[in-house]
């Protein structure tokens, strides 16, 4: 059984005035005292019960921060375990691990012995993979459609039915759903849907899923006149270590010139890029770091804010941000309690931190062979410049020192080929580069087509992809966008493309 993640969100505080930049100076308690106010519990309701394999289960929080207990059980009542964090102060996000298997599951919240949520939701129940997601009126749209029991079985033992709603006339038409045939646990086919619809307007397919009595939707839109007609062909399922081939039809409705984007989880690996109807074909890359360091601590601490995030526009943080040249977050702050040992994530040397990192109060900064790791708001150092340090080696406690909203570890990272002008001062995501990512990130690569077309002509792009990582049940987040050489965006996916794992 694995270990649930005890906290979903942390830092209860009061608010009081701090530092010559006028900060709001969050102060964590438990306990009040004569300086201190009673934190109320907050209110959490979920902002729905069923969740796409592509999204995040959230919540809807109102109140103050404050340290709560939570579990999530699958329908077998086994604990899974999962990382939140609390955006805005306003939606609790709950990031589940990438190989969850679909259905049924059960979430507790609580705060102390009172229950804020004791509910049934459904993840990843329903499968819709859109081949066109944007039509022209009386354009054929077709739309694969895998249906889950709530332990996680694919569906396909009888007929299906859908809605087609158009979002601003609220229109409804019933669309029929034949049962695949010879269609079984060991041989598992999808539910090929075919619809046309002649009005304008953002749609949703809508099918009733028996066993939770939820609707499961997924979005398509209708438009007089698209940029783009795109079409793709592709599997739903796929096995680990089998080839198959990935090809999208592109008709250009206006003269354009830019770039075809595919954003693909890492989970897959891309070959035969090569298509004669493009040219200048970028070669592949990893969008991400390729680095996989330790955790800075020993022990399971949420998250509080991602990088690149902006705070609580109350706290004024975004002005400090600025006058340091970055545009957001630059790291990530995990809600370590005050005290606890802070260690590297890598072998390295401890160097003099920059002038950029002042506002990260008492700070460690370490020098590894692929770039700088920094640990701030520190409550003491236990290393100086010119230390070696191992992967692991205590470097400090945590602490609540320089430009912090309450007792946290702030973690960032800057690779050796730093771009200074990526509003970072060079630094990226964190979670990138940590072993987390392992359990609770799907990196991605970019596939890039620099393409020309002539208002009329149709473009071919393709490729191959095998599963190489035998984890994960679903591999979703494949998502095709174009821009034109001005940058503006001409085309995206409506719905990332999703792939169902066959063991």
């Amino acid at each position: 059984m694995k270990r649930v993640l005890r906290y979903t969100a942390v830092i209860a505080f009061i608010l009081s005035i701090a530092t010559t930049y006028s900060f709001a100076q969050y102060v964590p308690t438990l306990e009040p005292t004569s300086s201190t106010i009673q934190i109320s519990t907050p209110t959490l309701s979920l902002n729905k019960k069923v969740f796409s394999p592509w999204e995040n289960i959230t919540l809807s929080y109102t109140g103050d921060p404050k340290p709560l207990t939570a579990k999530i059980t699958n329908a077998k009542g086994e604990e899974i375990e999962f990382q939140a964090v609390l955006r805005d102060g306003k939606t609790l996000e709950v990031e589940i691990p990438k190989d969850i298997s679909p259905g049924k599951y059960h979430i507790l919240v609580q705060d102390g012995d009172k229950t804020l949520i004791d509910e049934d939701l459904f993840w990843g129940l329903n499968i819709s993979n859109q081949r066109v997601s944007i039509l022209k009126p009386g354009q054929v749209g077709q739309s694969d459609v895998v249906l889950f029991s709530n332990d996680g079985v694919i569906s396909c033992e009888k007929e299906q039915e859908a809605q087609l709603v158009n979002l601003v006339t609220n229109e409804e038409k019933k669309q029929p759903i034949p049962q695949p045939g010879d269609c079984s646990k060991d041989n598992p086919k999808v539910y090929e849907t075919i619809y046309q619809t002649d009005n304008i307007g953002p749609y949703i397919l809508k099918v009733k899923d028996q066993n939770s009595g939820q609707e499961l939707v997924s979005a398509f839109e209708v438009v007089n006149e698209p940029s783009f007609e795109v079409r793709r062909e592709a599997s739903t399922f796929v096995k680990k270590d089998n080839e198959y081939g990935v090809k999208i039809t592109v008709v250009a409705n206006e003269d354009f010139e830019g770039n075809l984007t595919e954003e693909i989880p890492t989970l897959l690996n891309p070959s035969n890029l090569d298509s004669a109807d493009v040219k200048n074909t970028d070669s592949i890359g990893d969008d991400k770091s390729t680095m996989n360091l330790s955790l800075p601590f020993q022990g399971d601490y949420p998250i509080t804010l991602h990088f690149g995030e902006e705070p609580d526009a109350e706290t004024h943080l975004l002005e400090a941000y600025r006058a340091y040249g970055v545009r957001a977050h630059d790291g990530v702050d995990f809600a370590v309690p005050p005290g606890t040992e802070i260690i590297s994530v890598d072998d390295g040397e401890v160097i003099e931190i920059p002038p950029s990192a002042v506002a990260y109060g008492v700070t460690v900064a370490v020098q590894h062979g692929w770039g700088k790791s920094f640990y701030g708001h520190l409550s003491a150092k236990k290393v100086k410049p010119g230390d070696k340090v191992k992967k692991g080696d205590l470097v400090g406690l945590s602490g609540n020192t320089g430009l912090s909203t309450g007792p946290h570890l702030h973690f960032g990272v800057e690779p050796n080929d730093l771009k200074a002008d990526n509003g970072y001062l060079g630094k990226i995501d964190p979670l990138e580069t940590l072993s987390i990512k392992n359990k609770f990130k799907t990196s991605t690569k970019k596939l890039n087509w620099n393409i020309t077309a002539k208002k009329g002509e149709t473009v071919t792009v393709g490729y191959k992809i095998k599963f190489v990582e035998d984890t994960g049940n679903l591999i979703s987040g494949t998502k095709l966008s174009a821009k034109n050489k001005d940058g503006q965006t001409k085309y995206e996916d409506k719905n990332p493309w999703t792939y169902v794992v066959v063991r």
